[in-house]
């Protein structure tokens, strides 16, 4: 008989308010605090129950979905399976990011950035949940923003990148390797074969 696993997780609401997954399985503490999205996953080949408060993003639901199907993350994703349900590619994230068309915002479970037209914010969310002291204008914190800035200006530089990537050259094949390392050109390329 299959064993069926369940998953179930919140809205985030964009990222100014929830970066910070929280993975519960089985019967625990459902407490909302800020800065956490609950994700409740239930996992008959796991004993017991446990909590992590490693950092996720919503596309490693994805990656945990393809992993208990038996199916491979692609490499081009940036999505690893959820922690604490040993499946291959679990990796522990350092920091997480969002984008918006009007802000960019990076996490790291400590401090949170985030970038506007008008501005920046910065907040240590161990000692402000609640993200009510903005540090940006303290000198004790021109180095930690300074890291982050340099990784959330690299994080939006690879992203649009990304972004472009089926831009790059033109082609009539919608093959989602093409360009990418290993991929090859078909020639001569027979009639018919442009889809692949």
């Amino acid at each position: 008989t299959p064993q069926r696993v369940r998953l179930s997780t919140t809205r985030a609401g964009g990222h100014q308010s929830a970066h910070r997954g929280r993975i519960l399985t089985l019967d625990v503490d459902t407490e909302m605090r800020p800065g956490h999205v609950p994700t409740l996953v239930c996992d008959p080949r796991v004993g017991s129950s446990s909590v992590s408060d490693d950092l996720v993003t919503l596309t490693d639901v994805t990656a945990t979905i393809l992993q208990l199907a038996g199916e491979e993350v692609p490499a081009y994703a940036d999505a690893r399976p959820l922690p604490g349900l040993e499946l291959a590619g679990e990796a522990r994230r350092d920091h997480v990011f969002g984008v918006l068309k009007n802000g960019w915002m990076l996490f790291n479970a400590t401090w949170k950035l985030c970038k506007y037209p008008r501005g920046d914010h910065l907040f240590n969310l161990a000692e402000d949940p609640t993200e009510q002291h903005n540090r940006i204008g303290d000198p004790s914190c021109s180095a930690i923003y300074d890291r982050l800035d340099a990784l959330l200006t690299s994080e939006i530089m690879r992203f649009v990148a990304e972004s472009a990537f089926s831009g790059r050259h033109e082609t009539n094949s919608s093959s989602a390797d093409f360009g990418r390392v290993g991929w090859e050109r078909k020639y001569p390329m027979p009639w018919g074969g442009l889809s692949n």
